[in-house]
């Protein structure tokens, strides 16, 4: 018999990662396969592979050290690049002791939240929020706290909103412990703005939060101009954790290599510990420390991908234009939160999973439903659209063949 604590972990299988293998069994290919699965439900980034084959095929020397152990929370070498490129990145300098290497920007988000919270503590999360999150926070028994965001707003992190739900964890009994936010945001695709990023920081630090701030996307950037956490109001830093990754801006999800910063060194001494039971091998750190050696190559691959992002981006929006679908502000990441409210049944989030089930059986289209998102109004739907023109053309042909039917 399994314990207690493990049955939790199998009552609700993510919707998001059963949708992404379903596809991934049968996927749609224009020549080889145009009756196959569009999958625009898993944010992951297809426009780059010609850019990053040829540095990953290309000869590296290999030596008997690379077979044996090293630092699991990564190597010292590994960390010094990792921190040579965080400090062009910054324009500070980053030392290697404030880094740790962990199995994914999910396992770096699982160990923080061990190390941050005990069972039963509120993590805070702008909402709506990627649904990953939840499944982060389960081993440290931590509890999310939603806190809504202007999705349309210019001023989208609202201060009041933040301390009316401080005041709640209070009234409840939560102990609210850290604030977690990511930004560039997943799903809204939003780059805030440096003040706005600050007055809530602010309010989260002089609460006694910790802030991790996963910023996964911030080399996808092409709407505007994004700004670290870490270069923000200096007064705020010690308290500011910062997690990235090779999944997104590299398009390498399947080399699951995460990144922590923090000057935090008691969190880092912790983190250091944790990292034993999800460290990433040394080959692959060998590997990636190649692609970022490259400055030349690694500025090409971010200027590429910007410009590739937006003409994907270009594309559905036109699309969806057309057809009268909302979009939210969008400024980066590999998605859009968009609404089809108007085709929903009834303003229920019901009626709202039934429409993306009807698209996965009726078009074999994964469109990804806002429930899974906590999403606080049913009708919106996140849409990962960095694929090649003539997939996603397909896709919304798809989805306007059963929109018809609605209507």
């Amino acid at each position: 018999m399994i314990s207690t604590r493990a049955k939790a972990w199998i009552l609700e299988p993510s919707l998001l990662v059963q949708a992404h293998f379903l596809c991934a069994k049968n996927p749609f290919d224009i020549k080889n396969n145009p009756d196959g699965y569009i999958n625009f439900g898993t944010a992951e980034n297809h426009l780059l592979w010609d850019l990053i084959e040829p540095k990953l095929k290309s000869f590296r020397p290999i030596t008997e050290s690379d077979t044996h152990y090293a630092e699991l929370y990564g190597s010292q070498a590994f960390r010094k690049d990792v921190a040579s490129m965080l400090s062009d990145d910054w324009n500070k300098k980053i030392s290697s002791d404030e880094i740790v290497i962990g199995s994914g920007a999910s396992a770096i988000l699982d160990l923080l939240a061990y190390a941050l919270c005990g069972p039963g503590d509120g993590v805070l999360i702008p909402s709506p929020y990627y649904s990953g999150f939840d499944h982060d926070l389960k081993r440290a028994e931590a509890v999310s706290i939603p806190i809504s965001i202007d999705v349309n707003g210019d001023q989208a992190l609202s201060v009041d909103l933040l301390k009316k739900t401080l005041q709640k964890c209070k009234s409840q009994k939560i102990r609210p412990r850290v604030l977690l936010l990511a930004s560039p945001h997943n799903p809204l695709a939003r780059v805030f703005s440096n003040q706005e990023l600050n007055e809530f920081l602010k309010v989260a630090v002089e609460n006694g939060l910790d802030c991790i701030i996963d910023e996964i996307y911030a080399h996808s950037v092409f709407n505007g101009d994004f700004t670290s956490a870490r270069n923000l109001d200096e007064s705020l830093q010690s308290k500011i954790h910062i997690v990235y990754g090779f999944a997104k801006d590299f398009s390498l999800c399947g080399y699951k290599t995460g990144i922590l910063h923090s000057y935090d060194k008691e969190l880092i001494a912790v983190a250091r510990e944790l990292a034993y039971f999800s460290p990433v091998s040394t080959d692959t750190q060998k590997v990636l420390s190649t692609l970022i050696h490259d400055r030349k190559w690694l500025l090409n691959l971010r200027i590429e991908n910007a410009l590739r992002l937006k003409k994907s981006f270009l594309i559905v929006s036109k699309e969806l234009q057309r057809l009268n679908i909302p979009i939210a502000p969008t400024h980066a990441g590999v998605f859009a939160w968009i609404n089809l409210g108007a085709y929903l049944t009834e303003k229920t989030f019901k009626a709202e999973n039934d429409l993306a089930e009807s698209l996965f059986l009726n078009a074999k289209v994964n469109l990804t439903p806002g429930r899974v998102f906590n999403s606080s109004e049913p009708g919106w739907y996140r849409l990962c659209y960095a694929k090649s023109e003539a997939t996603i053309i397909e896709g919304i042909k798809r989805i306007e063949k059963v929109l018809t039917s609605l209507s």
